[in-house]
């Protein structure tokens, strides 16, 4: 029902259980400040079966400092099969959703703001699982995330999602797994990382299928990363694994930072199968003058992509063993 509730310990979700509370607005589960800097007394919501559901309330955390070797408030745990969250607000966490271990998980219209680390994370063993209609903001990790860290999975959605003003790192993050799409989408001001980045750099299942960005807006992205330096609007990034198979289909990126989109393989991992068509990058280098490109190929990149009806103020491939074909 309606109320501020003090919460101080877990609260464990099980098989065909639904939590619903009156509206985000009005059912708000509250951390206690005098406990919250003991990790087992926040609040966090842990699922640990199948056909549950979550919907209509708020979880305000009380958390001032990051650490990785805590665990996650917020939502977390496995949501197996049949589950859904819808229309939560959540703030103050260390990440406002780490899920695993689901299939064919609905999150739809939820708001997360102002978190230590990820938003949203679907992270091992998360196969055909939608986000849908969910705004994060203030995040200091990624704010959509598939990190595929465990066993199999892949066909993940994020669509009609907004992602806004991160102090660290992405809006869309792709680490790897089989055929993920990203579609239908909104970015801005991601001046600490990209718009959208697909990468290998954690460890995990490498990309598979084809792998989807379609229909995404992105303004003032391109940052500076804490350990990558600037970073394209959209960014390919092949670090630790190979990256095949991409379509990036008519995406809008405004006042990047730096590049519009561009490619880097520090190990030399190779790129290959990208198809870029519809891009629109009317302008690049936001925090520079203009001094990037629309499209970016590092030197130390091996691969290919195709790139069809796309328009680039200018572009430069500085590897000898990337080619471009422009249709």
């Amino acid at each position: 029902p309606q109320g501020t509730y003090l919460v101080s310990q877990d609260l464990y979700v099980q098989n065909n259980v639904a939590l619903q509370g009156a509206g985000m607005w009005y059912t708000k589960l509250m951390g206690d400040p005098n406990k919250y800097g003991i990790s087992s007394q926040r609040v966090r919501i842990y699922g640990g079966g199948s056909n549950m559901h979550l919907s209509d309330f708020a979880i305000f955390g009380k958390l001032q400092y990051r650490s990785d070797s805590e665990p996650n408030d917020g939502v977390t745990g496995n949501f197996n099969t049949g589950s859904t969250i819808q229309r939560l607000w959540i703030e103050h966490t260390k990440t406002g959703m780490w899920i695993t271990n689901s299939n064919g998980l609905m999150i739809s219209d939820c708001r997360i703001r102002n978190t230590i680390a990820d938003g949203i994370n679907l992270q091992s063993s998360m196969s055909k699982c939608v986000v849908n209609n969910t705004a994060n903001r203030n995040n200091g990790d990624d704010s959509f995330a598939h990190w595929p860290n465990g066993g199999p999975c892949g066909y993940n959605v994020f669509s009609f999602v907004t992602g806004q003003l991160a102090w660290l790192a992405n809006g869309g993050s792709i680490y790897g797994s089989e055929s993920n799409t990203i579609t239908d989408s909104l970015f801005v001001d991601y001046t600490y990382g990209c718009g959208v980045l697909l990468s290998t750099t954690f460890p995990g299942l490498g990309f598979s299928g084809t792998t989807t960005v379609q229909r995404v807006n992105i303004v003032r992205s391109g940052g500076n990363d804490h350990d990558w330096g600037w970073r394209g609007a959209i960014q390919i990034c092949a670090d630790h694994q190979p990256i095949a198979s991409a379509n990036i289909v008519d995406v809008n990126i405004k006042e990047s930072m730096t590049d519009g989109i561009n490619f880097i393989a520090p190990s030399s991992q190779s790129i290959t199968q990208i198809v870029l068509r519809g891009l629109q990058v009317p302008d690049e280098g936001l925090a520079f003058g203009g001094k990037y490109h629309g499209l970016y190929v590092y030197g130390n990149v091996v691969g290919s992509c195709d790139v069809y009806s796309s328009n680039f103020v200018n572009w430069s491939n500085n590897s000898t063993r990337f080619s471009i074909s422009w249709h």
